[in-house]
């Protein structure tokens, strides 16, 4: 597990939540195998769909190990959104839930180096 790639990751969701305005930030780690899991939960009131929706399309993009290095440098330079899609084309897969008791989890997995 490279942890200065995987501290990245968690950063950038734990600001998404507090710029979201979130209450009580949880996060959990886990290396399983061959993958790194990393699970946010979080308390988000009045969350808009369209917010939910444009997460999963900005962090359901294509792993792009090709220009990892390029966006790692990127990643924490500034807090607009568009981190989230660099973020997505540094994971392998994600889920996101937001449920009626105002809880969102995001879920990312990402392969081990």
């Amino acid at each position: 597990m490279n942890l200065e790639k995987v501290k990245k990751l968690i950063n950038e969701l734990v600001s998404f939540s507090v710029n979201l305005k979130a209450s009580e930030i949880n996060i959990k780690l886990d290396e399983i195998d061959n993958y790194v899991k990393i699970e946010l939960t979080s308390n988000v009131s009045n969350l808009d769909k369209s917010v939910i929706d444009n997460l999963k399309n900005k962090l359901n993009t294509s792993r792009m190990v090709e220009l990892e290095e390029l966006y790692w440098a990127l990643l924490g330079e500034n807090s607009q959104s568009d981190e989230l899609f660099l973020l997505g084309t540094m994971i392998d897969h994600c889920e996101i839930n937001y449920m009626e008791n105002k809880e969102l989890k995001i879920v990312l997995y990402r392969f081990t180096d």
